[in-house]
C-alpha cells in the first residue's frame, strides 16, 4: 500500500476540477446537453484531443509497469 503525502499544492489542481466541471455543465446547459459541440468547435475539439492524449501518456508508464509485475 503507498501512502499519499498532501501538500498544498495537490489541493490547486482539485480546485481548478471543480471549476472544469461548473463549466462543463453550463456548456451543456447552453448546448441544450448537445455534446457534440466540444467536437465542432476548433479550440473545443483541440483541448479534447489534447487532454485524451495526456491522459494516454501519462497512463502508458503505469500500464507498462502493471504488466511487467504480472509477467515476473
Amino acid at each position: 500500500m503507498h501512502m499519499i503525502i498532501l501538500t498544498p499544492t495537490r489541493f490547486i489542481p482539485h480546485a481548478s476540477l471543480i471549476h472544469a466541471d461548473e463549466n462543463l455543465r453550463r456548456a451543456l446547459l447552453i448546448s441544450r446537453g448537445d455534446a457534440t459541440v466540444f467536437l465542432t468547435r476548433p479550440i473545443s475539439c483541440g483541448f479534447v484531443i489534447a487532454t485524451v492524449l495526456i491522459i494516454i501518456v501519462m497512463g502508458l508508464p503505469a500500464i507498462r509497469a502493471r504488466r511487467e509485475q504480472i509477467t515476473d
